[in-house]
């Protein structure tokens, strides 16, 4: 019969003594009571439909009326023929590629349009602000299935969970949303257990409160610990979130689907040592990009990171002047300041080079796994993609897709039911607006 894993998508589950389970079409369509089903019958599958084994493809009606309708079930959205159209032409692109290699089912249709309640995409242009180029989500699907008989690398990088200003300005949030994390990892479920995965190894880079803590915050809240030294404080919250997260996903285990937390120093020594590679043992101290043979690097760094960083970080470059005195502090505290405020701190050029091989080592990584990479980190901009990009395949060309996508963000999600309004990605405050 027709059936799915099923696993409740909405930011307020109804359904979730249901999630994890695989469920027929025709109980699901009698059990998850969505009016809209109900009141536009023509666009959706009825459940005397769902008795019959239904094929999938994008020659038939069955295809809009079935990706509607799961949709509905797992995510509570509806769709505009507009944008439909523009996953039923990735669609039609992936029944071409793996023509008689995959069954068009209902499991196959659940796992596509999990794709899409998860990852926007437009035609044209680069990945950037909240969408990705349908180029890199065929790239990333067709990853999926090719590796769904072989082990499937993915990778995740959280960023520090900041607080919003209207909540406490300059801080970290003090409670993780779980339901927001679980949420996202219900998410890798349903696509990977319905695309018939057999073997999946997700790693997940996580901050924590270690020596490098206060330098992978955006410095106006590290600066507003350490003015009011509580940099002790802060060390703790991170690794109060690092244990949170670790917690929930450790609650929700699936066998055939491994996810580990990691912390990001792992990834962040890597980068380091890329750094020095290009512009030796002094890296941290440069102050123009002279220095750099990789003319791809380059031109990112100088280009376009090096906006960013002057946009959203404007301290490392009016280099604010920073008086602690650390005899009281615990040599853990000492050892995150002094790397902060060292000789050797980051300034405006070492760090916009920093934050370009950041990206461009995560695409490496993935390229070197033959995985796939899922952006949840707060800002989704050009130099980060086309960072991942050179990493990934060597060359920054627009016509070459990569698997890295971004997850939906949208600040108000309960505002509307149709899919534009499905937020994913940074969605673990407490005090977001969009809560009942």
């Amino acid at each position: 019969m027709n059936k799915m894993f099923f696993f409740d998508l909405r930011p307020y589950p109804k359904y979730s003594e249901l999630s994890g389970k695989e469920l027929d079409l025709k109980y699901l369509i009698e059990n998850i009571k969505e009016p809209e089903i109900a009141n536009h019958p023509d666009l959706y599958l009825s459940d005397n439909e769902a008795d019959t084994m239904l094929q999938f493809n994008t020659k038939t009606p069955n295809w809009e009326r079935g990706i509607r309708t799961a949709l509905l079930l797992i995510g509570g959205k509806t769709i505009t023929n507009q944008s439909l159209n523009i996953y039923k032409e990735i669609y039609r692109n992936i029944e071409r590629t793996f023509d008689k290699q995959i069954n068009l089912d209902f499991n196959f249709v659940t796992f596509f349009t999990t794709m899409m309640l998860g990852f926007q995409t437009h035609i044209y242009g680069w990945s950037e602000h909240n969408s990705n180029r349908s180029t890199d989500f065929i790239k990333f699907v067709e990853k999926i299935l090719e590796k769904r008989n072989d082990r499937l690398f993915v990778c995740s990088i959280f960023c520090p969970h900041r607080e919003s200003d209207t909540a406490d300005k300059n801080t970290l949030i003090k409670e993780i949303k779980e339901i927001s994390v679980r949420r996202y990892v219900f998410l890798l479920y349903s696509l990977f257990l319905n695309a018939g995965s057999k073997k999946v190894d997700i790693t997940l880079f996580h901050p924590i409160g270690s020596a490098h803590a206060l330098s992978i915050i955006f410095p106006n809240i590290t600066l507003k610990y350490m003015h009011e030294n509580l940099v002790g404080e802060l060390l703790e919250q991170m690794d109060k979130h690092f244990y949170t997260v670790e917690s929930i996903i450790n609650s929700v285990k699936k066998a055939s689907v491994s996810i580990k937390l990691i912390a990001v120093d792992k990834l962040i020594e890597i980068v380091e040592n890329e750094c020095e590679k290009l512009c030796g043992i002094q890296w941290r101290l440069i102050n123009n990009f002279n220095s750099i043979k990789d003319e791809d690097i380059k031109t990112i760094a100088r280009d376009m990171t090096l906006n960013d960083v002057r946009r959203y970080m404007p301290e490392y470059e009016n280099k604010p002047s920073v008086e602690i005195d650390t005899h009281s502090l615990s040599n853990r505290e000492k050892e995150a300041i002094n790397l902060y405020l060292g000789g050797d701190k980051l300034q405006l050029h070492s760090k916009s080079l920093y934050e370009t091989l950041f990206y461009y080592t995560w695409g490496k990584i993935t390229k070197d796994e033959d995985g796939i990479a899922i952006g949840i980190d707060r800002d989704h901009d050009l130099f980060q993609v086309q960072a991942f990009s050179l990493g990934y395949s060597g060359i920054v060309d627009i016509s070459n897709g990569t698997p890295l996508l971004y997850a939906r963000r949208t600040d108000a999600e309960l505002l509307s039911d149709d899919i534009n309004s499905a937020s994913f990605r940074q969605q673990w405050r407490l005090s977001e607006s969009n809560i009942k």
